[in-house]
């Protein structure tokens, strides 16, 4: 009867240890398969964006770290705003409330988003707004305990009141692949935005 016992836990154990194995592997399949789709996306959209970036910015700009094509159509150098870093078991970027005149438009001139009045928003967190906006109201680097932080952003300070900027994305930075009101899944977009406060 012992040996009955013993042979059922360690039939048991190795069960458990596959199914562990199974998971883990399914696991790291679902985001091999997912790092994929987003690279391919990328690629598919990369020309688009050159084209259209050359076609309509004056001095474009590719930021190569994520294929986002800008231009800085107004700086201003108002440091009456600082963005800084935070601890939270991570290193984040505390998000900077604006109030932005701007506009989203699909790459045939279809505004989708925006107006011509302010509105609030909150850079980051999880107030819905496409990751290109971080990139673009960012600093490049920023400082946390005396040393020099990539943060990722387009510009050296980031965006300050009264700067205005252009950009074109691919939709992995916007809404990637769910559709969004008159926005299509998978739609690269084109945004000028105008930072009329920041706090």
């Amino acid at each position: 009867m012992n040996y009955f016992i013993k042979f059922l836990s360690i039939t048991s154990l190795i069960a458990v240890i596959f199914s562990s194995c199974n998971k883990s592997d399914d696991f790291d399949n679902e985001y091999y398969k997912e790092q994929q789709r987003l690279d391919s996306t990328l690629n598919a959209q990369k020309n688009v964006l050159k084209t259209y970036a050359e076609e309509n910015f004056t001095t474009p700009i590719l930021d190569t770290a994520t294929g986002i094509w800008w231009e800085l159509l107004e700086e201003n150098e108002n440091d009456a705003y600082t963005y800084n870093l935070a601890y939270a078991g991570f290193l984040y970027v505390v998000p900077p409330t604006v109030k932005v005149i701007f506009s989203g438009e699909l790459l045939n001139g279809v505004q989708v988003e925006g107006g011509a009045e302010p509105v609030e928003k909150i850079v980051g967190g999880s107030q819905g707004l496409p990751l290109a906006w971080q990139y673009a109201f960012y600093p490049r680097t920023l400082p946390y305990d005396g040393i020099s932080r990539t943060v990722g952003g387009f510009t050296p300070k980031g965006l300050k009141l009264g700067a205005k900027i252009q950009f074109v994305t691919s939709s992995v930075w916007a809404y990637d692949n769910v559709a969004k009101g008159n926005i299509p899944a998978d739609s690269p977009l084109h945004y000028t935005i105008e930072v009329t406060e920041i706090k």
